[in-house]
This record gives C-alpha cells, structure tokens and sequence, in this order.
C-alpha cells in the first residue's frame, strides 16, 4: 500500500537523487561562472578584458531585463 502511494524506500531514494542532482549542477554553475571571471575579467580594475564580450554580456542582460519586465505587465 505504501509503494502505491510513493511512501516506501523507493521514493525516499528518488528524493536523495533528486537533491543530489540538483546540489551537483548548482555546484558546476558555480564553478563555470568562475571559470567564466577568471577568463574574461580584469580583476583589478573590475572591466572586461575584451570590449566584444562587454557587448555580449550588456546587450545579452539589456534583453533579459526587458523580456522579465514584458512578462511583469510593466511595458
């Protein structure tokens, strides 16, 4: 009865995967976007290294910005 209903051993197990799966991919965001810094920052004077990639990234953040004020209702 309780496997039937996702209670028994089985869906306690599903859930610890689940969890580690999801702790595991934050965990490799994480270490990209490092990787990402420390390839295209300058650290010192906190700029990008190349003028294109500031471009990307701002045009990229402008269209964001305005696709989640789109769907807000606020256009």
């Amino acid at each position: 009865m309780y496997d039937r209903l996702g209670i028994g051993e089985h869906h306690q197990q599903r859930d610890a995967d689940d969890e580690l799966n999801e702790y595991l991919a934050q965990a490799i965001s994480g270490r990209n976007i490092d990787r990402l810094k420390a390839q295209h920052m300058n650290w010192l004077l906190l700029t990008f290294r190349k003028e294109d990639m500031e471009t990307k990234v701002t045009t990229t953040a402008v269209y964001s910005s305005l696709c989640v004020q789109l769907v807000r209702g606020r256009l």
